[in-house]
């Protein structure tokens, strides 16, 4: 398997933690009374998605991000082994300082902070008290199953950091049964239209017969977009802005890529009035499978 070296997406003035302050922060993610509450209903809609798409069996994050850690929990126990895979090396490197914590290793934190690993654990003790995330389970028993179901077969975390515009390089010939992107999807350079884009045939052919594709996305990525939500450099640079990702144009892209059972929907957050409400922005959620 090839990884890119740190080397390569090394820019300057990036903080991977960012992002994962801006979507889970304190004031959605805390303890009252004793209490583990998820107060954001825009959180909460996509883990529920996200729990009733995933099917048993493996699970490819690709384009996982720094907030990889806090999706993995609601659907951890309907899945039997966890990879997340990256383009930023930054944000690698902050998933593998999380997955330290989690473990409970000693370790020099280069972007995490105390505060970021207790808000993952609020969360995760809010998930294992909600019925819609499969209640029974306990925050130690989905915190062990984290760290045994996210590791190589040589023992080490399964984070990779690759081009997700070149799967086969990274993957080589690994197959998942589930490949989810949130918040993940970009245009390369010099084209426009979804259904061009070469993206879904690749992670067609790494899954496996009856795999499925769980996407979660904005109906449209601008330059205002980027502004707001951009990360890494190196990856603003490499996958350019403005795509238009709707209903129609999404569902006619996965079904040329040679996906079944395309379900595609809308969402519009920021039901209490919040910024994404105020900017008019839409989330696409949608789910394909491999063909048999």
């Amino acid at each position: 398997m090839v990884e890119f070296t740190e080397g390569e997406h090394n820019q300057e003035g990036y903080n991977p933690i960012g992002p994962v302050r801006r979507d889970f922060d304190r004031e959605n993610i805390y303890r009252e009374k004793g209490r583990a509450i998820i107060d954001d209903p825009d959180l909460q809609a996509f883990l529920t998605f996200l729990r009733g798409s995933v099917r048993e069996g493996s699970l490819l994050n690709l384009g996982a991000g720094s907030t990889h850690w806090y999706y993995m929990p609601a659907v951890e126990d309907k899945v039997t082994c966890i990879t997340a895979f990256d383009l930023s090396a930054k944000n690698i490197q902050a998933l593998r300082e999380f997955y330290q914590a989690l473990k409970g290793e000693a370790a020099t934190f280069q972007y995490a902070e105390g505060r970021d690993v207790e808000n993952l654990k609020t969360l995760i003790e809010a998930i294992a008290r909600y019925k819609r995330y499969g209640q029974g389970r306990t925050p130690e028993g989905i915190t062990r199953a984290l760290v045994a179901k996210s590791l190589t077969p040589d023992g080490k975390a399964d984070l990779i950091v690759g081009d997700y515009y070149d799967l086969d390089r990274s993957l080589g010939d690994r197959k998942f049964d589930n490949i989810m992107m949130t918040f993940a999807i970009f245009a390369p350079q010099g084209v426009h239209e979804l259904t061009e884009l070469p993206l879904f045939k690749q992670i067609r052919n790494h899954l496996n017969p009856q795999g499925r594709l769980i996407i979660i996305d904005f109906q449209e990525f601008t330059e205002e977009n980027i502004e707001t939500f951009g990360e890494d450099p190196i990856v603003t640079q490499k996958y350019h802005t403005n795509l238009t990702i709707d209903q129609n144009s999404l569902r006619k892209a996965l079904k040329k890529a040679g996906f079944e059972s395309v379900r595609v929907r809308k969402y519009i957050p920021g039901t209490e009035g919040s910024l994404e409400k105020e900017e008019g922005m839409i989330v696409i959620l949608a789910t394909a499978e491999a063909p048999q």
